[in-house]
C-alpha cells in the first residue's frame, strides 16, 4: 500500500483513524459500535465529518470492520472492490 493506517478506539465509543501517506498524517475521528451478526463481531463505525480515508461499501461517513480474532481486524471495503485490508492489534 501506499500509506499506512492504524484506528484507536477509546473506552467511551469514540475512534480516531490515522493514516500516514507522503510524509503526511491524516486523522477523522467518530463514534463505533460493536455488533454481532451471525456469531461474529463487528464494528460500525461513523465518522463525524466526510474524509477521503473513509473506504466503505457502507455509505458515506461509515465503515464497518470484522473481528476477525482477539488480535486482527478485517475491513469490509474489499466486498465492493476496494482494497482488503488487515489491522493487527498493538497493545
Amino acid at each position: 500500500m501506499d500509506w499506512q493506517e492504524y484506528y484507536q478506539f477509546n473506552s467511551d465509543g469514540t475512534f480516531t483513524k490515522h493514516r500516514d501517506y507522503q510524509g503526511e498524517t491524516y486523522e477523522a475521528t467518530g463514534t463505533f459500535l460493536s455488533t454481532n451478526q451471525n456469531g461474529d463481531t463487528y464494528f460500525e463505525l461513523d465518522f463525524n465529518t466526510d474524509s477521503p480515508i473513509i473506504g466503505s461499501c457502507d455509505g458515506p461517513g461509515m465503515e464497518v470492520l470484522w473481528l476477525k480474532s482477539s488480535d486482527q481486524l478485517i475491513n469490509t471495503w474489499q466486498n465492493c472492490d476496494g482494497p482488503g485490508m488487515e489491522y493487527a492489534r498493538v497493545k
